[in-house]
């Protein structure tokens, strides 16, 4: 986000405005110097992980769990009549 600043570094809501609308008017003869950043603190992002990973992980072991049992369960018993033909 570009910040127009006038003489007294006072926000120039007017020019930013035109900044933001536009940021390709040259007429403004204004250049770009820095992109300004933020900066989250780590706990707000460890929070938000964390509770993403209470809510989500239990449903995701789940779906693994049941896609386990539901696989083994195919590959049994296509085992089972593969090799009862083996038996005769």
């Amino acid at each position: 986000m570009i910040l127009a600043r006038n003489a007294v570094n006072q926000l120039d809501s007017e020019r930013y405005e035109q900044l933001v609308k536009n940021p390709n008017n040259h007429s403004l003869n204004v250049e770009i110097v820095a992109y300004v950043g933020l900066d989250i603190e780590n706990s707000i992002i460890y929070g938000i992980q964390k509770s993403a990973v209470t809510k989500y992980l239990p449903i995701l072991l789940g779906i693994v769990i049941l896609l386990n049992v539901v696989m083994m369960t195919t590959l049994y018993l296509y085992m089972r009549k593969s090799l009862k033909q083996l038996k005769k």
